[in-house]
C-alpha cells in the first residue's frame, strides 16, 4: 500500500488529507471518505477503513472538511462541555 499526505487547494483554506493506493495502481476504482462532525482524516473510520479498501483493490482519498481545526474543534469542545452532567 502506498500512502501520500495531500493538501487540496480551494478558494479559501486548503483541505488536508491522505491518499492511499494499492501497490499495483488504481485497481478497481477510487473512493472518497470524508469524516463527520468532530472527526478528522487521521483517526476513526477514515484511518482504519481506508487500508481495508486498499487491500480490496481501491484507491482511497480521505480528507478534512472545510473549517476543520479552525472552527470545528472549538464547536466540538463546546458541545462536549455542554453535554456534561453536573
Amino acid at each position: 500500500m502506498r500512502l501520500e499526505l495531500v493538501s487540496i487547494e480551494t478558494s479559501t483554506y486548503p483541505l488536508d488529507g491522505a491518499f492511499y493506493q494499492p501497490e499495483s495502481g488504481a485497481g478497481k476504482g477510487a473512493i472518497l471518505i470524508m469524516h463527520g462532525n468532530c472527526g478528522n482524516f487521521y483517526t476513526g473510520v477514515p484511518r482504519h477503513f481506508a487500508p481495508l479498501l486498499v487491500r480490496l483493490g481501491y484507491a482511497v482519498l480521505t480528507y478534512n472538511r472545510r473549517g476543520h481545526d479552525i472552527l470545528d474543534s472549538h464547536l466540538c469542545d463546546f458541545a462536549t462541555r455542554a453535554n456534561t452532567s453536573w
